[in-house]
């Protein structure tokens, strides 16, 4: 059973207050099958510079992989064991708190272990090299 993950998302009211608009697990969540990862989309902007105007849930959309033009993904995705970050040449393990920017580069990832590990995403599109 995926960990439902709990997002809380600010806004403003009529007289331009910043407010609390969502609390409440997040609603979009994807599962391949049972015992893959399972994928939490949690936030998506769709232009650049963002637009913070109005209250309408930005992950309301079928699952794609990549973020939109000139735009942004937010997620989070749980592996069952330790996360290794594999290249075209070489392989780093990530433990809880590191961090790796992954600048559009051939990637996959692998787990070995039986417990689970969450990853947080955040997705921004860019030109290819």
């Amino acid at each position: 059973m995926p960990k439902a993950i709990r997002r809380v998302v600010t806004g403003h009211n009529a007289a331009g207050c910043s407010v609390f608009i969502m609390d409440a697990p997040a609603p979009h969540v994807y599962q391949r099958s049972p015992g893959s990862a399972v994928v939490t989309e949690l936030w998506e902007t769709r232009t650049m510079p963002a637009d913070n105007g109005g209250n309408a849930e930005a992950t309301d959309h079928a699952f794609r992989l990549a973020p939109p033009k000139n735009g942004t993904v937010f997620r989070v995705i749980e592996y069952s064991g330790e996360i290794y970050a594999l290249m075209d040449e070489g392989e780093v393990l990530l433990k809880a708190g590191d961090v790796l920017v992954q600048r559009g580069t051939n990637h996959a990832w692998s787990n070995c272990a039986d417990e689970s590990a969450y990853v947080a995403f955040v997705l921004i599109d860019a030109e290819p090299v």
